[in-house]
């Protein structure tokens, strides 16, 4: 599963299944990649057989920094006190939606339901 960082430059080309979990144990951090991963290669495998680019990215932000720090800001969370589910598109006017610890925000209202959706039809 790819870091926060690893994914930084791709962000704003892409939509991102994003974890933040940096106050998580290793124990609990392992669990979420683990979690990921099949809706992870679900999407990639979708995107290898039509010779496409992955319709989205996922990634772990395990650790604080600077990309962590602008995903909260964005996501108008003050910081993560567990564990937050950020499905973030930026390519969509900065649409979000976070699942988890002070969530159920939405960066555009009027694309609520589609986000979530979108969210639930990639996360089991």
């Amino acid at each position: 599963m790819s870091t926060l960082e690893q994914v930084a430059d791709d962000l704003n080309e892409s939509p991102a299944l994003i974890v933040l979990c940096e106050k998580a144990s290793a124990e609990e951090k392992s669990a979420i990649a683990t979690e990921l991963k099949s809706p992870a290669d679900a999407v990639f495998a979708a995107a290898a057989a039509a010779d496409a680019e992955p319709e989205m990215m996922f990634a772990i932000g395990e650790a604080s920094g600077n990309i962590a720090n602008q995903v909260l800001c964005l996501t108008k969370l003050e910081e993560s006190k567990g564990v937050s589910m950020v499905l973030l598109d930026i390519p969509d006017n900065g649409t979000y939606y976070v699942a988890g610890p002070g969530g159920g925000d939405c960066g555009d209202g009027g694309r609520r339901e589609q986000v979530c959706c979108r969210l639930q039809g990639q996360v089991a």
